[in-house]
């Protein structure tokens, strides 16, 4: 399998989750006036923003929000996990007290990302973010903005399937 870089790709990945929801949680917050909805999203790295050079733990993208978990490796987009949460979501302020533990331990999920050039499309399986050896590493993985409800990343020097 052969792989090419893509130097610049915006991924609206998230943009699609962030429409995921539960059946239950649906029927609660639609009894809800919009404006005291509980809905929010979180997004970290797992593994931590700045790590030691020696440190080779992979960097995975973690988002926690009202109806979902999602995680995502940058060195290996088909290692992905996803989960809805529980029927009955916390509100926006206790979700910041339940750590990261349930993010770790997510279900994998099958995501497939791929990019359009030059009219074809291709598979995209990784980001720089995640496979190159500099420690700065991360700055190929750009947070342009961070809302209640969307989180907007960048990713860079995405490599693809031919």
């Amino acid at each position: 399998m052969k792989h090419q870089v893509v130097p610049f790709v915006i991924i609206p990945l998230l943009f699609v989750l962030s429409g995921c929801d539960t059946l239950a949680a649906k029927q609660e917050t639609s009894k809800v006036p919009a404006v005291r909805n509980s809905g929010y999203t979180y997004s970290c790295w797992l593994n931590g923003w700045r790590k030691h050079k020696t440190d080779q733990s992979p960097e995975i993208l973690a988002i926690q929000a009202s109806a979902y978990n999602f995680t995502l490796d940058m060195a290996n987009f088909s290692k992905a996990g996803f989960a809805f949460t529980a029927a009955r979501p916390l509100s926006y302020a206790d979700a910041l007290e339940t750590g990261t533990d349930a993010l770790y331990q997510l279900p994998p999920a099958e995501l497939v990302i791929t990019v359009a050039m030059n009219g074809e499309q291709y598979r995209a399986v990784s980001c720089a973010a995640g496979t190159d050896p500099d420690p700065r590493r991360l700055g190929f993985a750009k947070m342009w903005e961070s809302g209640r409800f969307v989180q907007h990343f960048e990713f860079e020097g995405v490599q693809r399937d031919r």
